[in-house]
């Protein structure tokens, strides 16, 4: 299960502001995972942004202005110092999950200042208003489905297992996500945001706060993800339907074909088992 928005009907989850979701410098990493039944123009996926003025901490959005785009907006929160950055999206999938990971890297030059990537796969970034941004803590709510406080760009789709760190997460992070590890397994001391979308569980499950409001619904549709064998462990288990730490003896004499095993997040080897 995830969450589904529907467009029309203006659907949203909002979180009280916390200082812990922003105020993170010169770094920022949004990841989601997106299936959208047709391309969205105009729809926000992720904001922490007042108005359509730029008074922003940051925003990730739909777009179909320039052509079907994906947009990473990074702002100080005045509306004075913000820079946007696109990439095209005419190849975007519609009908299935697709893994979103967006950078924002301050420190360096405009042209690998912000880095995107769809399905672990980083894309051609074309650089609109630039400027090297110091995002500082302001008092937005924390939207997911919706573009600003303000604003009626909602999204049209389904999401889930989305994070917030306060880092830039290196290409071995953003395709351990893409292969379907949860966020919270992901540089977890720079995670600032976590919430699974899984069914219920909207709140945030790094901080356990919840949110304001909820008008989204609960779908039938999630990504495929990688379960930890264990809570502290670095080995992890895909693919199998009884694979991890679920299995029970009431599965003896089935079989799990196609288990991949990861350790330290690098998939060591295809596994059929007997169990």
């Amino acid at each position: 299960m995830s969450h589904s928005f529907t467009k029309t009907s203006s659907q949203t989850i909002s979180y009280p502001h916390q200082n812990i979701y922003d105020g993170f410098g010169s770094y920022l990493t949004i990841s989601v995972w997106l299936k959208l039944p047709s391309w969205n123009q105009g729809s926000g996926v992720i904001s922490k942004r007042s108005n359509a003025d730029d008074t922003i901490s940051y925003a990730l959005n739909l777009d179909n202005f320039f052509g079907p785009s994906v947009y990473l907006i990074v702002g100080d929160g005045s509306g004075g110092i913000y820079c946007t950055y696109r990439v095209n999206a005419t190849n975007f999938p519609t009908g299935k999950w697709v893994n979103i990971v967006a950078i924002y890297d301050g420190t360096q030059p405009a042209s690998n200042r912000i880095k995107i990537y769809l399905d672990g796969v980083l894309q051609t970034t074309i650089v609109g208003t630039d400027s090297s941004v110091l995002m500082t803590n302001v008092n937005f709510q924390l939207y997911l489905g919706r573009d600003h406080e303000a604003g009626t760009f909602y999204l049209n789709g389904s999401m889930a297992e989305v994070g917030i760190w306060a880092r830039a997460l290196g290409l071995t992070d953003v395709r351990a996500i893409a292969r379907g590890f949860h966020p919270d397994m992901i540089n977890r001391s720079a995670l600032r945001f976590y919430s699974s979308l899984l069914g219920n569980r909207t709140y945030d499950a790094k901080n356990f706060f919840l949110p304001s409001s909820i008008s989204s619904v609960p779908s039938t549709d999630h990504p495929k993800v990688i379960n930890r064998l264990s809570p502290s462990s670095n080995v992890f288990f895909a693919g199998g339907e009884f694979a991890g730490p679920t299995d029970t003896p009431s599965y003896v004499g089935r079989y799990c074909h196609g288990v991949r095993m990861y350790i330290n997040r690098s998939e060591e080897s295809i596994l059929q088992i007997k169990t």
